[in-house]
């Protein structure tokens, strides 16, 4: 008798998949709408498709379709750095030269948390939020800016194990909340909001570590723990995270030494399908097939009054392709072209549209985000930048031929269309763009898949990553100073020894000789010797030295014969 078929009918009958147990999570995401909170919704939604419930508490835009498991509580975050620091008195974009905007950098948490906890509708909201973000099994918080000003709303937050995800770059400051060793080598990395190269000389290193160091010195200075202090309590400012994720990855960063404690997840806004365009956008495809370019200007209002002219321009230039305008912030909409089509377009449809195969362009102010869907999408990118990170965004992609960047300081009505030509026409942008793709997509799993994991993981054995944190020691053990104290201190104390030779050598000494009467009295005598005497070698010779004793003696023993006399 076969026993195969009745051992695979026992195996489906007993066999059960293990499962997490759905779990309650509480979500914030208090940041600005220059740093796109809506970023996270990927995640959301795909953790509500394993059956945890989520509520959320978020500045971004509330979505069109209410997703089973999510419960979403919108605050408004009128914060916009853009208008605060970079717009000039002309309502056009003013620049900042980078030291400045390190100061605008560390400003932004203070303001953003400033705009959400000062709302009218927080205050509404707070006696409810208490009792909704009760029982609470994981937290998830958006540490993009370093600080969670919602977290005093959860009663008893330390005792939750917080998940940080982080849409920026890999800073001190996130390498703090974790607890981690700060692993970014200044030589190396440049800073984040900085415009230096990625191989830098002596000079760019040496900008380098200024920048390094002006963010320390704002992060220790007692006017920046005050000031955040009146934000949010300085208990909630930095939180104990168990795990960061981190949205970066090495085609458009840098290759890191990264903490255990921090996993790196580019790509993580990203769904993993496309969905089919609205009628009217794909109509509009079809009429112009291998030939879209899309356009994303939130700000292009502020290009010295000629932005939108410089699009027209462009397309009238271009007849052949066809430009799909993200319109969303813009104030002066364009005149109506046959090739333009002008839309209000969320974060979920600007991937549907970079998905399709006729798209040969994305021109963009250089976020992370976007530039993460174009290489996703192997889509060559034309870059405006404007703000903070921007810049050294627009200069990763200039330096591995993945774009162009259209600097503010050289834009007129006919640079645009210059240099979007330079893009169609160049195969080897579309050439590293291709392996770009490869390379980013390339991965033992995808990076939703993989937050995921973490997250449930992080749910089931919450003290396993508190293993990752590093010993808390001061400033002085963890950089090792008081090892280097030793040899300093016995270099100090030899150079002093060598100074203190040197000066007895340079100052000569009065020295006093003895010599004998034949009565046996000591009569003493003086002679200038310098140290060398010690050693044998005196100043004068010793023919000089002998006449001068026997001098010395005749006086003396003619003075003594004169007393007798007498």
């Amino acid at each position: 008798m076969n026993l195969l078929p009745l051992l695979l009918l026992l195996l489906l009958v007993t066999w059960h998949p293990l499962k997490t147990e759905a779990a309650n999570i509480l979500c914030l995401v208090g940041t600005a709408r220059h740093n796109n909170p809506g970023w996270t919704q990927a995640l959301f939604e795909a953790l509500a498709e394993r059956g945890h419930s989520l509520t959320v508490l978020s500045t971004a835009p509330a979505p069109k379709q209410k997703v089973k498991g999510i419960t979403v509580f919108p605050l408004p975050n009128d914060y916009d750095v853009v208008y605060k620091y970079f717009v000039s008195r002309t309502s056009s974009y003013s620049s900042v030269f980078t030291a400045q905007q390190m100061f605008v950098w560390h400003d932004v948490p203070l303001g953003s948390c400033r705009s959400v906890l000062e709302s009218p509708m927080l205050a509404k909201l707070r006696a409810q939020l208490i009792d909704e973000v009760a029982d609470q099994d994981l937290i998830i918080s958006d540490a993009t800016n370093g600080i969670e000003c919602l977290l005093p709303l959860v009663p008893k937050a330390r005792s939750i194990p917080i998940l940080g995800v982080s849409g920026g770059k890999l800073t001190s400051t996130l390498l703090k909340l974790v607890r981690a060793e700060d692993t970014i080598n200044v030589a190396r990395v440049p800073h984040p909001i900085s415009q230096l190269p990625e191989q830098m000389d002596f000079v760019g290193r040496w900008q380098n570590c200024g920048l390094y160091l002006l963010e320390k010195l704002l992060s220790w200075s007692d006017i920046f723990t005050i000031t955040r202090g009146a934000v949010a309590r300085k208990d909630y400012v930095y939180p104990p995270l168990k795990l960061m994720l981190l949205n970066t990855h090495s085609t458009l960063d840098y290759a890191q030494n990264l903490p255990a404690s921090v996993i790196e997840v580019g790509g993580l806004h990203i769904w993993p399908k496309s969905r089919p365009l609205p009628a009217n956008i794909q109509k509009f495809v079809d009429k112009f097939i291998n030939a879209i370019v899309y356009l994303n200007f939130p700000h292009i209002d502020l290009f010295f009054g000629i932005g939108t002219k410089a699009v027209l321009k462009m397309a009238q230039r271009h007849p052949t392709y066809g430009f799909i305008w993200n319109v969303e912030n813009v104030k002066e909409l364009p005149e109506k072209r046959n090739n333009i089509l002008t839309l209000h377009v969320d974060a979920r449809l600007q991937q549907d549209i970079l998905a399709q195969s006729g798209v040969k362009c994305f021109l963009n102010h250089g976020d992370s985000f976007s530039l993460q869907e174009a290489v996703h999408h192997a889509v060559p990118v034309l870059v405006i930048p404007l703000i903070l990170e921007q810049f050294n965004n627009a200069l990763r992609i200039q330096e591995r031929n993945l774009g162009v960047i259209l600097p503010t300081n050289t834009f007129f009505e006919l640079t645009m269309s210059r240099t979007l030509k330079r893009v169609l026409n160049n195969q080897t942008i579309y050439a590293a763009v291709s392996q770009a793709q490869v390379k980013f997509r390339t991965r033992p799993m995808p990076p939703l898949d993989q937050a995921v994991w973490h997250v449930e993981h992080l749910i089931t054995e919450p003290e396993l990553y508190s293993q990752l944190a590093r010993p808390s020691v001061n400033f002085v053990v963890s950089h090792s100073l008081d090892i280097l104290a030793i040899p300093a201190l016995a270099l100090l104390i030899f150079q002093l020894i060598q100074s203190n030779d040197e000066s007895l050598k340079s100052h000569p000494q009065k020295r006093v000789h003895y010599t004998r009467e034949n009565n046996g009295n000591e009569i003493p005598y003086a002679t200038w010797e310098d140290n060398a005497t010690h050693t044998g070698n005196v100043t004068r010779s010793p023919e000089e030295n002998s006449s001068d004793i026997d001098e010395t003696l005749g006086q003396r023993v003619k003075s003594r014969l004169e007393k007798k006399t007498d």
